[in-house]
């Protein structure tokens, strides 16, 4: 049994003049990656461990703190700079593709394959597919003829040896002795509803109907020093999938996710942010790969996503923010985003 994610998503999906093709793992335009601060020793024992088969320790984000889990690589036999690169979870098992290009690790192709009881005539793995979104940088000219330039960027912080990977900085500020920062999409397996998701979801529930029909939301978010009811709009690809975007109003800036249903959950893609620059003439895309699994329930005035109010009326997310409701966070897998500053210097 094998299921395919199909997601549509995102940055093509975002409609917009000039906006960027979506840095999948398979783009043949992705042509440039920041170089990983890596030290020596640190590029050595990378090579040393690939080479023995060995094992790399994610730092994975979670809702009681990071962990460190170990991930198993298995070379091609023919190449020990390509193969894959897998994790163990009891009956779920977790892998990429993985290349060791320049001293920098690229890793693409999520999958999740769940162990199923053995039964006369089955077959014993049901395959689960993600998608694959690099996170990082896009700035796309507004002559269209100059060349767009990528960057990607290596959001998740994994490790040679577990001591290492345990007693890293906290919030990821330093770059600790012995730490990968891999490009490609690591996210992509970084929620934990994500990994755990059924592999046979059942039929969409009247939420998924409600959001189909639905072209505006409104979320509560604190912005600066203030909340706010954000109008963001709906783009629906088919009744199963779609796009959410918020454009600033004051500024060149805007928000968006895709999305994907699938029984009575929801995942988000994302967040990608796209900002308009003056110089150079232009915008300027932040990817981030981060695929986000929660419940979706229907009230009376609100979708409900995992803790997240989605508010059908105006009114009513007003109302809730007079009553003191607590603004949420945008959604995001936890991993460091790119830092304004950072995004403007790497794309001048």
């Amino acid at each position: 049994m094998r299921r395919a994610w199909a997601l549509v998503v995102l940055l093509g999906c975002a409609r917009g003049p000039g906006r960027p093709a979506l840095l999948t793992h398979d783009n043949p335009e992705v042509a440039a990656a920041q170089p990983d601060a890596q030290d020596l020793a640190t590029r050595t024992a990378l090579h040393a461990v690939v080479t023995a088969a060995g094992t790399l320790y994610w730092r994975l984000p979670g809702p009681d703190g990071p962990r460190c889990e170990p991930w198993q690589i298995e070379p091609d036999p023919g190449d020990p700079t390509r193969g894959q690169i897998g994790h163990r979870d009891g009956p779920l098992h977790f892998r990429f593709a993985y290349r060791l290009i320049d001293d920098q690790l690229q890793l693409a192709a999520p999958v999740r394959e769940r162990e199923l009881p053995p039964a006369p005539g089955a077959v014993g793995v049901a395959s689960l597919a993600l998608p694959c979104v690099f996170s990082g940088m896009s700035f796309a000219p507004d002559d269209s003829s100059d060349a767009r330039r990528l960057l990607l960027i290596g959001r998740e912080r994994w490790f040679i040896d577990p001591e290492r990977c345990a007693a890293a900085d906290p919030d990821g500020a330093l770059r600790s002795i012995g730490e990968l920062r891999p490009i490609g999409c690591a996210s992509a397996l970084a929620d934990p509803a994500t990994r755990t998701q059924p592999d046979d979801p059942g039929p969409p529930g009247p939420a998924a109907a409600r959001l189909a029909r639905t072209r505006r939301l409104w979320l509560l978010r604190r912005r600066g020093d203030r909340s706010v009811c954000e109008p963001w709009q709906h783009e629906p690809a088919d009744p199963l999938r779609g796009t959410l975007s918020h454009a600033e109003r004051d500024e060149p800036r805007s928000l968006a996710y895709g999305y994907a249903i699938a029984g009575d959950s929801l995942t988000l893609l994302g967040p990608h942010e796209f900002r308009r620059q003056r110089k150079p003439p232009g915008e300027l895309t932040r990817a981030g790969g981060c695929l986000i699994s929660r419940s979706l329930r229907l009230q009376r005035d609100a979708l409900v996503f995992g803790d997240d109010h989605w508010y059908l009326r105006r009114r009513a997310c007003e109302q809730a923010l007079r009553a003191g409701s607590t603004p949420q966070p945008d959604p995001d897998c936890g991993a460091a985003p790119l830092s304004e500053a950072q995004a403007q210097s790497e794309a001048n």
